[in-house]
């Protein structure tokens, strides 16, 4: 607001994300009142909010400014990947890249925009040899768990097309024809591979210590073809029960355990999971992540950045807790509470 309590200014989102960048000139010297409020006008204790004021007419990249860390998975160490980078720099206009196929086959396109905070909702067009006829084209994926940034992870093309050996030009465009610097992704292609993720629905725990646990729900999310069981591996003070996802299956309810003897303030923890695969141990780190609903509708995985885990130790030996129903110290005049007739 100016001097007078006139808006000059007004932003409610940044592309996507729901948290607000405003780019404002002043149109000349003088007060301005910024002023903060729920879109919904709601408000709570927890409602709670940081601003930064940079001055310059840069941009703001809107990678800088994610508010989850959204991790990506990466092809296994030991399948080659071609990778590609760029970005739909004009609205309307399509990136264009020249893929030179010596082994005919079936090739996974994978393309990551939305997942690593570009605004770019893409559209991945195969195009063949000559002519350049269409092949393929991917929009949106499907997946059976909603994990990630809420939803924004559906946006990024992932497919599947089998080529002969030849030049093939893969294109990649804006579903809405936008376009800017800040639209880029990159662009992996490689043979299919077998792998898999493993997501949790809960990041932080509390233990008494020594066999106390706690119980969440862990995710598997194939893909390439795997469909074999997945082990929770054991750490020096952790432990999961069940251990084994069996195969086929892509959740199971399991209970963390707690082998330490010793209290401990709050530590950050980093779990693993492995499963054999073409004669193969590989091994993936655990995802932690929370659930929560959006809207009503559909339950997220929203991603941490680490397990949070704290321990307390369980009373001494010979030490029986004591039973507040029968402290007499807790009663009014130390008098016996009555039984309900």
């Amino acid at each position: 607001m100016d001097a007078d309590g006139a808006e000059v200014a007004f932003a409610d989102d940044n592309f996507y994300h729901p948290d607000p960048v405003l780019v404002f000139t002043p149109p000349a010297d003088g007060d301005y009142k910024l002023e903060v409020h729920d879109l919904l006008y709601r408000g709570r204790a927890d409602f709670v909010y940081a601003i930064t004021v940079e001055a310059g007419a840069h941009p703001v990249d809107p990678r800088s400014v994610s508010l989850w860390p959204n991790p990506v998975p990466q092809p296994p160490p030991d399948v080659p990947c071609t990778t590609f980078t760029g970005a739909v720099d004009r609205p309307g206009a399509p990136s264009d890249h020249v893929f030179e196929v010596k082994e005919p086959g079936e090739y996974v396109f994978d393309v990551l925009a939305r997942r690593i905070g570009s605004p770019l909702d893409a559209r991945l067009s195969v195009l063949g040899p000559g002519e350049g006829k269409p092949l393929a084209e991917f929009t949106d994926t499907t997946n059976l768990v909603f994990r990630g940034s809420l939803i924004q992870g559906e946006c990024d093309p992932v497919g599947t097309c089998r080529l002969a050996a030849g030049t093939y030009r893969l294109r990649v465009e804006d579903e809405a024809g936008k376009g800017g610097p800040e639209w880029s992704y990159t662009l992996r292609v490689h043979r299919p591979a077998p792998s898999f993720e493993v997501w949790t629905a809960k990041s932080s725990f509390a233990f008494r210590a020594r066999s106390s646990s706690s119980q969440m729900k862990v995710f598997v999310v194939r893909s390439g073809g795997f469909d074999g069981p997945v082990e929770l591996d054991e750490t020096p003070d952790f432990r999961f029960a069940p251990a084994v996802i069996p195969a086929g299956t892509n959740m199971l309810k399991v209970a963390l355990v707690s082998k330490s003897r010793a209290s401990q303030s709050v530590q950050e923890q980093q779990f693993t999971a492995s499963a054999q695969i073409n004669g193969k141990t590989q091994t993936v780190r655990i995802q932690p992540a929370d659930e929560y609903n959006q809207a009503f509708a559909w339950d997220h995985l929203l991603p941490t950045h680490a397990f949070d885990v704290r321990t307390w130790p369980r009373p001494n030996a010979g030490e029986r807790p004591r039973d507040r129903r029968n402290d007499r110290r807790n009663r009014p005049n130390g008098k016996k509470r009555d039984k309900k007739k």
